[in-house]
């Protein structure tokens, strides 16, 4: 069960139900089943849950690379009801909610998301002129130069079922299946590598026991 009050809370329990429910649609028990959500008063603030399956974890060890990288894939296979990006509900990324929108535009749905980051940002340290100004740079000009091409002169991308949270802290062993689960799903439809490159990525130079090597190499080929 899950807890939270706050900015984004609803955001991050409702979230997590609706993106719960759809992985388990697709790969069974990649992520905890979702039972329920809902929301109370504490008598100070008001509070929503999250209430799923309880897994016995084990995250001494790693994941098996292929058999965990396929089931992410095949995640990935699923499309877009409306051929757009974005989510029909909103969704959170720890205490941030994300802007899911439906977007035609990769680019405009990608900005969408680093303008939350931005924003959290901020609100979280303070403004930082220099900061804002490679900001405004990175979304005003870099961004459609890259992203842009990848819709542009015949091509396209197909808006891909996204895990959205995906890195090793939140990737364990089921002690009972020995299976590999993942927590905190905020599902978007986007470009699948926005998922692959996070969960490969050496997060705080932190990488837990190799995982990050061992994926990376894994999902690629498939």
């Amino acid at each position: 069960m899950k807890c939270a009050a706050g900015k984004s809370s609803r955001a991050l329990v409702e979230g997590e139900f609706h993106s719960a429910a759809i992985i388990n649609d697709v790969v069974a028990g990649l992520v905890p089943k979702a039972v329920g959500w809902g929301e109370y008063h504490d008598g100070k603030s008001q509070v929503y849950f999250f209430l799923g399956d309880f897994h016995d974890m084990n995250y001494s060890i790693n994941p098996e690379p292929v058999s965990f990288m396929s089931k992410i894939a095949e995640l990935h296979q699923v499309t877009s009801p409306n051929g757009m990006f974005g989510y029909p509900v909103p969704t959170a990324c720890g205490k941030m909610e994300r802007t899911v929108t439906w977007e035609k535009s990769w680019v405009k749905s990608f900005t969408n998301l680093l303008n939350d980051v931005i924003r959290y940002d901020n609100e979280t340290n303070g403004p930082w002129p220099e900061y804002d100004t490679a900001c405004k740079q990175l979304i005003d000009v870099v961004i459609p130069r890259l992203l842009g091409a990848l819709q542009s002169e015949g091509r396209s991308i197909t808006p891909s079922l996204i895990h959205g949270d995906l890195w090793e802290r939140n990737v364990g062993i089921d002690r009972e299946t020995g299976e590999a689960v993942v927590f905190d799903p905020g599902c978007v439809y986007a470009h699948n590598e926005m998922d692959s490159t996070n969960v490969i990525s050496n997060h705080q130079n932190r990488p837990r026991n190799g995982m990050t090597a061992t994926v990376s190499t894994a999902y690629i080929p498939i």
